[in-house]
């Protein structure tokens, strides 16, 4: 492994990081460094500003400078599983609507590093950033506005309320309020006493929980109108992130602690105590989200922590090197961070489909169909089981999903070229006395065929 510092001596280890030296002077990049990773057993690559980077070929023994237009990328949202937005260091954007088979970098006309994004409605999205950047989207990230925000603050993240308000935090505890989707932001109270807001989470009609330094969370319930007092997690450190689903429980991380390993602590009972939950390995901890009720998730230098008991335990997930998490749904979230790695990440869980089977009740673990109701058809290949019939009860009723072109499962039903026809399909999973517990997803692709006229 190998060490990059810009105006600091290179350094490198070849005993996974109990000892390093010092190698000869090396390239300057005339921006930041933001990252140093391996490629391969020989080959480390250097992220830089400036449209720079560092390539070794020796394992970090020298390097040269290549340009590169890879940019970390700080804050995520999706409006939907296969249209989401990321965006990054220098103004940068990143954007797809196949589900990331193909990602484009609209303009976004500023410079300005943007550390959060924030996706509603079917096509609008609000990033904030450095220099009280805000910028706004109305057709799915294509083409973006810049938004005054009144300050000259650096915005760190951004948040939208269940009733629809946006509220943007950042330094010198600045928090800014929208009423019209980001049209237009007002100033709100700051908390007193703090001096920097990394994080924001909204809960209820009017709720807002903020992360700040040495290891202070704050809450309000008005709408940030005022603020209750300093909520300490029990630790110096700087809180890097927090969310909460109801104002009881929430959870917030803290980059590192002393040993180097991220942490995350959790509460119960509205900040009043809290549990800390050292996280598995010496990953950096960034940014925490919950899924649902019991699936927690956190972004990490190594990947994701996933919890599936609420924030008590973490299982530690190997993936990129992650700033940022964004949720799609109850299963599903964005990953996004160091170089333009962006990633969808979905449950690894599976169950076969019954295939070409009719017995739903000889499967130990299996996904299937059942046609509830069928009309306006001349016939059905599929039993009709009647609305309210399609129940485990009822295993000969249902059909596998993979159903073949031929054969009595090929087709469900068919009517008159002049008719119409309406069908009821119920999906169902049966799962065995060895199935492991846990969430899992399901791809359907209908087809109606229908010959020309």
């Amino acid at each position: 492994m190998a060490y990059y510092g810009r105006g600091s001596p290179t350094r490198r280890s070849v005993d996974g990081g109990v000892t390093w030296t010092s190698v000869a002077p090396q390239p300057a990049l005339t921006g930041s460094t933001y990252g140093c990773r391996a490629g391969s057993a020989t080959s480390v690559y250097v992220g830089g500003g400036n449209d720079q980077r560092l390539t070794s070929i020796d394992a970090g023994l020298t390097y040269a400078i290549a340009a590169t237009t890879w940019r970390d990328q700080f804050g995520a949202a999706a409006w939907s599983s296969d249209r989401f937005v990321t965006v990054g260091d220098y103004g940068s954007i990143r954007r797809t609507t196949d589900g990331g088979t193909t990602i484009t970098q609209p303009a976004s006309g500023t410079s300005q590093d943007l550390r959060d994004v924030e996706a509603f409605a079917s096509t609008t999205a609000v990033a904030v950033g450095a220099g009280g950047t805000i910028l706004r989207t109305t057709d799915g990230g294509a083409t973006w506005s810049s938004i005054s925000s009144g300050t000259g603050s650096l915005l760190r993240a951004i948040e939208r309320a269940p009733d629809g308000t946006l509220y943007a935090v950042g330094d010198s505890g600045v928090v800014l309020r929208s009423t019209d989707d980001g049209v237009t932001w007002t100033t709100r109270a700051a908390p007193a006493g703090a001096p920097r807001l990394n994080d924001i989470s909204a809960f209820g009609p009017s709720g807002l929980w903020v992360a700040s330094m040495a290891g202070v969370t704050y809450r309000s319930t008005d709408g940030g109108a005022t603020w209750g007092g300093a909520l300490s997690v029990g630790s110096a450190f700087d809180l890097t992130s927090i969310d909460t689903l109801d104002g009881q429980t929430a959870v917030t991380t803290i980059l590192s602690n002393v040993s180097g390993t991220g942490v995350s602590y959790r509460t119960t009972d509205a900040g009043a105590t809290w549990t800390p939950n050292v996280a598995p390995g010496t990953q950096y901890a960034y940014a925490v989200r919950f899924l649902n009720a019991s699936t927690v998730v956190i972004a990490t230098s190594g990947g994701h922590l996933r919890s599936t008991d609420g924030g008590l335990s973490y299982a530690a997930v190997a993936g990129t090197y992650a700033y940022t998490l964004a949720p799609i749904d109850e299963n599903t979230f964005l990953v996004a961070g160091l170089s333009d790695s962006i990633g969808r990440v979905r449950p690894t869980a599976s169950i076969p489909d019954i295939g070409g089977g009719v017995d739903f009740a000889s499967a130990t673990s299996s996904f299937g169909a059942c046609l509830a109701t069928a009309t306006g058809t001349s016939s059905t290949s599929w039993p009709v089981a009647g609305a309210g019939n399609c129940t485990a009860g009822n295993p000969t009723l249902w059909r596998g999903i993979s159903v073949t072109a031929t054969g009595p499962t090929g087709k469900v039903a068919a009517t008159p070229l002049s008719g119409t026809a309406s069908l009821d399909l119920v999906f169902g999973a049966k799962s065995g006395p060895g199935q492991s517990p846990g969430a899992y997803v399901a791809d359907l692709t209908f087809e109606v065929v229908a010959p020309e006229a």
